[in-house]
């Protein structure tokens, strides 16, 4: 049965989820779950639970405890190894490739009587005339059936397209190691009557991409004041 989202109570005042999730965990005190009967006393709002959230506060009076966090994540670059994620390299590519098209241009044609291996050179350049896409191997097995590039120019095209590798080279050009950074400042401080609380949290994310990166800035500032007994 889905509940729905419960109500967060944070240091005394009714919030919702996202004012939640901008507090830094390191900030937090203390959490607690009301339900049923303990939890009624939020009214209709606490119907599917709440949450019970405390921040911490200066631990000695007269004086500011100051605490800073750093902290440093570094991701493993992507493996884009055509291998590793299951996928032929260039070279296998090409040489598959150059098995079906040696057998398109030279020996399939045999197996149809109504064919010539002129009439399949002619219907393979009119499908480019009109447009059909066509990838490196089979134009070039296509000019050499053609007559228009020797078997050694052949071979020296097939040689060069095996060397691509065109996903290290979109990795070399556009990822970058992934560099998370987190800085956490806290000042808190305390006297008899007046309690005061600074949290500031910097995150900076370089996402792994170039060009690219997140920055978030969240300030949280907590206080009370004690004006007389009874308020």
């Amino acid at each position: 049965r889905n509940m729905g989202t419960p109500l967060f109570v944070i240091d005394g005042v009714q919030s919702d989820e996202g004012q939640f999730n901008n507090i830094d965990f390191n900030d937090i005190e203390s959490i607690s779950i009301l339900k049923d009967a303990s939890a009624s006393i939020y009214g209709v709002r606490a119907a599917n639970g709440v949450i019970v959230v405390t921040t911490k506060n200066a631990r000695n009076k007269g004086k500011i405890d100051i605490d800073f966090q750093a902290n440093i994540t570094l991701y493993e670059n992507k493996n884009v190894d055509y291998h590793d994620n299951f996928l032929m390299n260039a070279e296998e590519q090409v040489e598959r490739a150059s098995e079906y098209y040696d057998y398109y241009f030279n020996r399939k044609y045999a197996d149809d009587p109504s064919m010539t291996r002129d009439k399949v050179i002619e219907n393979f350049g009119k499908n480019i005339t009109d447009g059909a896409q066509i990838n490196p191997v089979a134009y070039a097995w296509y000019q050499h059936a053609a007559g228009n590039i020797g078997r050694s120019e052949l071979d020296n095209i097939l040689a060069d397209l095996s060397k691509n590798n065109f996903a290290q080279d979109f990795a070399d050009n556009i990822y970058r190691r992934q560099v998370m950074q987190q800085y956490n400042l806290s000042l808190r401080g305390s006297s008899d009557k007046f309690r005061n609380n600074l949290v500031i949290n910097y995150r900076t994310d370089n996402m792994g991409i170039i060009e690219h990166k997140s920055n978030w800035l969240n300030v949280y500032y907590k206080g009370s004041c004690d004006l007389a007994k009874w308020l």
